[in-house]
Parts: C-alpha cells; sequence; structure tokens
C-alpha cells in the first residue's frame, strides 16, 4: 500500500514540474519569438532604413564597387571625381559621394580611419572643383570634429568642418558626411580602399538637413557590381 501512494505521489510530482516547464517556455517566446523584446529597432540604426527611403532616392548612385541613397529628387551626375547632387532650391548645398579608383589615383590608400581624411583631400579638391563653385586647388579641408561609429557592421568616420578657398578666396562652405574603409571581392585584390560622401551647404542653417541626409545614406551602404 505504501509502495503503491509513493508511486502516485511521484506520478502527480512529474505532472505539476511538466506543467511549470511548458508555461515557463510559453512566457519567454511568445508567438513563436526569441523572447526579446521587439520595440522597432535594431543595432546600427537600421531600422532608420525605412524612414531613410523617405527622403533619399535609393539605388542611384553607384561608383567603386558601393552604391549609396542619394537624396530625393536632387539632380546631378559625374563629377570629375565621383558623382554630385544638387539641392532643387539651390546649388549652394549639395551631396558629393567618391570612393578609390586605381585609374584615378587621386585617392591614397590607407590601413586606418585616422589617415583616411588625409588619404582623400586630394579627391575631394579635384571633385569639388568640378561641381561649378570653383574651389581652387588651394582649397583648405577643416575638420571641426570626428568620430568613430559602428553602422550596420561598417567602421565609419563621421566628421564635421569646413571647406574654404575658391577662385576669388571668399567663398566658404560647411560640410558633415562619412569616411570608411570598404572591401569588395572585385576591387585592390580584396583589401579595403577609402569611399566617402559628404554633404555641403554654404548656409550653416542648412548643416542639420545635410546631416539627416548623410546619415540616412549611411545606413544604406552596400556592395553593388562595378
Amino acid at each position: 500500500m505504501r509502495k503503491a501512494t509513493l508511486l502516485i505521489l511521484c506520478f502527480v510530482l512529474m505532472l505539476a514540474v511538466s506543467a511549470c516547464s511548458n508555461g515557463d517556455l510559453s512566457e519567454a517566446a511568445p508567438n513563436g519569438g526569441s523572447g526579446t523584446e521587439q520595440n522597432g529597432s535594431t543595432q546600427g540604426g537600421s531600422s532608420d532604413v525605412a524612414g531613410g527611403s523617405d527622403i533619399l532616392d535609393l539605388g542611384v548612385y553607384k561608383y567603386a564597387g558601393y552604391t549609396i541613397g542619394k537624396p530625393k529628387s536632387w539632380s546631378g551626375g559625374s563629377a570629375r571625381q565621383g558623382f554630385v547632387y544638387y539641392s532643387e532650391e539651390t546649388k549652394d548645398n549639395f551631396f558629393f559621394a567618391s570612393g578609390f579608383l586605381i585609374a584615378s589615383g587621386k585617392i591614397k590608400l590607407c590601413e586606418s580611419l585616422s589617415e583616411i581624411v588625409d588619404a582623400c583631400s586630394e579627391d575631394l579638391k579635384d571633385g569639388v572643383g568640378s561641381t561649378g563653385h570653383y574651389f581652387s586647388s588651394s582649397m583648405e579641408q577643416i575638420v571641426d570634429s570626428q568620430t568613430e561609429v559602428d553602422i550596420n557592421g561598417y567602421k565609419m568616420l563621421k566628421v564635421k568642418g569646413q571647406i574654404e578657398g575658391d577662385r576669388e578666396g571668399h567663398k566658404t562652405h560647411y560640410y558633415v558626411g562619412y569616411y570608411t574603409l570598404f572591401t569588395h571581392s572585385a576591387h585592390n585584390n580584396g583589401n579595403p580602399y577609402p569611399i566617402y560622401w559628404l554633404g555641403f551647404c554654404k548656409d550653416k542653417a542648412d548643416l542639420p538637413m545635410m546631416e539627416k541626409y548623410v546619415d540616412a545614406a549611411a545606413e544604406t551602404l552596400e556592395k553593388t557590381s562595378f
């Protein structure tokens, strides 16, 4: 009799443990999920890409093995180096993007983000010099701030500053943008090479708008064919 009672108690305990375990699992992973609360954002800000498509044209800009979104409805095209797109309201606001190409020889290869602004400086002068703003070869790029960031797995250098020195010696533009070391199996033997995109404005009050464009563009960076 005592043995039968013990067997019944053990059976009841096993049922209770099984019920508790099933209850924990259903709470941890509702709707078949991982159990992690989803709030519409992910590391690196990839949830902003959808919002970025509201202010960017996607799949238009392709150069040096990469593609990024450009400001929506801005017109433009090939510059002497890279590509340039102009604001609908004023050509004093423009978006410039470029990257290392062996043929141009303007961008130097480098090994770290700390060297990348200098590595691209000649390319920037030549490219911006062909935008219609007549910046001369003596144009000076001033970096006011730089911050290393990680966006969708890409380590980037976000920079803000000014460029000075047109052919009359009076013009100043403010800029904000990103530099990164990019890799593509079909380019530079698969080794990292510099690419960058910057938004420029003559009126500093337009800088926050340009920052929105370049931030959104950073979220759209992808490899493309050559």
